[in-house]
């Protein structure tokens, strides 16, 4: 139970009780601005209603900005005020919600503010150092996750020499001892902390890291994707996992950096945001319908109109690659995936969504390419090489957090992939590392076990690999795990698998080389015209109607779907479109199995 008034040294009363949970390093006196701002949030409070209530969470409002914006009460607070003045603002809306809300309840807990919603989103490139004490708002992927610790807001010091008790507020989490007893004729400066005493205060804090996400057709290719620390304090900790893509809003603050070689401090600093709200994201890569504008709905709306969509978009998929439709129609069926479903509704087995896909084949035949392209036409997608990648980088893998001997999670590829496609290149080249993607291909998850942290992280994921056969070239007479050298169990796990031989065929070589023309003098349209696929007698297809039905006919034009409206209408599929097999179509299914 808080007192009904604070004295402070200056003599003036406190008429707020929980003055010293949202200004602890400020001594209250009416000539403060904040004095003047409680006030007027006061009755903005009791005549708008702006606020909920976290339904987990009893110490937490939610004020979503777009209400606030909304709000043409005259006392609202105008948010150039919140961007400039963060560190003012937010600690007087949560006091002034406090005393509103003390006042019906004994006992009432400390209130944290949330703002949710905040706009304009800020860019990684764009967080510079005239940022710093602003409030700003950034999106990105998780990559890792600190463990959690307390964090001392107030501590208790006993004199050596008097035995005074003296209580001494740490703003920040900076460490500080008091200059020199307070005691009556004692001017002792040695201490000793209480770390049992009831005057210590302590809440959780958890460090973050968050990092930028890249679109494959921006300028920021052939660089290190940006990455930022975020602090997370009292019920923010815990509210997210790596893989996860979050939009945090809070005030950038900095902090003194003490790495590097030499004598002296260092005159540098380091950047991080002290986080206000932490919002996961509902779907892939972007947050539902708000992301879609107008023109996007138009768009998806005309790709929809169209005879034939699944044709449309196999031909838009990489159509600088001429051919292998059969392949492209497989990997734009792992675009788009599935639900994931549960076999047994008591025990909650669930049967994965997303197929995997494997493309097995001679050198220079587009394999590459192809993964690139999918990679890019995903909302969510991660392109990797297998030559390079290790075990932790696919999976995840425990970090020492610097200047302390605890560890941290940090996700690799599969994890980033989450709810996406995570397309590996060079697949035969792993060497043992492809035991590590068993769990994650089959369970959709990824455990670890090491240095005494027991932890399961999800990866809903497509994986989507490229492999080149031993040899250089495929040979028929043996298997296909012969041929990559790979184990059967990891084979297994792959739903479709394409081989793509490099035979002999002068005609095909003719219609080749033609479109590569085609392709160079129409460089700049989206039309690209191809003559008709000429099937080979005894030639033999496992779907020969299906690949009549994706094959050109003579001399026919097709407008590609560009790659950026080709995102946006997987997105929307992926998110609001869920559709299930009639009866007519799992009695088909079962007559021809």
């Amino acid at each position: 139970m808080f007192p009904q008034e604070q004295p402070d040294r200056s003599g003036s009363r406190c008429p707020f009780r929980g003055w010293d949970f949202y200004f602890p390093t400020t001594e209250y006196s009416d000539l403060l601005p904040q004095v003047t701002l409680i006030r007027s949030y006061i009755q903005f409070f009791k005549e708008c209603d702006v606020c909920r209530y976290r339904e987990s969470l009893e110490d937490s409002v939610l004020i979503v900005f777009e209400e606030l914006l909304g709000c043409k009460h005259p006392n609202a607070p105008k948010p150039t005020d919140i961007r400039d003045h963060p560190a003012l603002i937010i600690p007087s809306l949560g006091l002034a919600l406090y005393e509103l809300e003390s006042t019906k309840q004994v006992n009432f807990p400390h209130i944290n503010l949330r703002l949710v919603g905040y706009e304009p989103l800020t860019k990684f490139r764009d967080l510079k150092s005239n940022m710093i004490g602003k409030f700003i708002s950034l999106k990105g992927t998780v990559v890792r996750i600190g463990s959690v610790r307390p964090l001392v807001q107030k501590m208790a010091f006993l004199c050596t020499s008097c035995e005074t008790t003296q209580v001494l507020t740490l703003s920040e989490g900076k460490y500080d001892v008091p200059r020199r007893c307070r005691g009556y004729q004692c001017r002792s400066r040695n201490f000793t902390p209480l770390h049992t005493s009831g005057d210590v205060q302590t809440i959780d804090s958890q460090i973050i890291k968050i990092q930028e996400i890249l679109q494959s057709e921006g300028d920021d290719n052939g660089r290190i994707p940006r990455t930022l620390e975020c602090e997370l304090t009292s019920d923010l900790v815990g509210s997210c996992i790596p893989g996860d893509v979050v939009a945090v809003s809070g005030e950038v603050k900095v902090i003194s950096s003490n790495e590097g070689k030499g004598k002296g401090k260092q005159n540098t600093f380091l950047i991080y945001l002290s986080v206000n709200a932490v919002e996961k994201t509902a779907c892939i890569g972007e947050d539902g319908l708000a992301d879609f504008t107008k023109a996007d709905m138009y768009a998806i709306s005309e790709i929809q109109e169209q005879p034939d969509v699944f044709r449309l978009i196999v031909h838009s998929l990489c159509p600088a690659i001429y051919g292998h439709e059969l392949v492209k129609a497989g990997l734009v069926l792992s675009l788009f995936s599935s639900d994931q479903k549960y076999a047994d509704d008591a025990n909650k087995i669930a049967v994965r969504g997303d197929p995997h896909v494997l493309v097995v084949g001679d050198p220079g035949l587009g394999k590459s390419q192809l993964l690139r392209a999918v990679a890019n036409v995903s909302p969510r997608g991660i392109y990797v090489c297998g030559n390079t990648a290790s075990a932790a980088g696919l999976t995840v893998t425990l970090v020492r957090e610097p200047g302390s001997s605890e560890y941290a999670l940090e996700a690799g590829a599969l994890v980033l992939a989450d709810q996406g496609i995570c397309c590996i290149d060079e697949f035969d080249k792993m060497g043992h590392e492809h035991e590590s993607l068993l769990e994650a291909m089959e369970l959709q998850s990824v455990s670890i076990a090491k240095a005494g942290i027991v932890s399961t992280l999800p990866a809903r994921a497509s994986l989507v690999a490229a492999a080149n056969p031993a040899g250089g070239h495929y040979d028929k007479r043996k298997t296909v795990s012969e041929n990559l050298k790979m184990s059967s169990a990891l084979l297994s796990r792959f739903d479709l698998i394409f081989i793509l031989l490099d035979k002999p065929n002068e005609q095909m070589d003719q219609l080749l080389s033609e479109h590569v023309m085609s392709l160079h003098r129409n460089k700049s349209s989206s039309y690209v015209a191809r003559s008709k696929r000429p099937f080979q007698e005894g030639e033999i297809f496992p779907q020969v109607s299906l690949l009549r039905r994706f094959s050109l006919h003579d001399h026919e034009v097709v407008d590609h779907i560009p790659s950026s409206i080709l995102r946006k209408y997987i997105l929307y599929a992926r998110n609001y479109c869920h559709p299930r097999l009639s009866r007519r179509l799992k009695k088909k299914f079962r007559n021809t199995t």
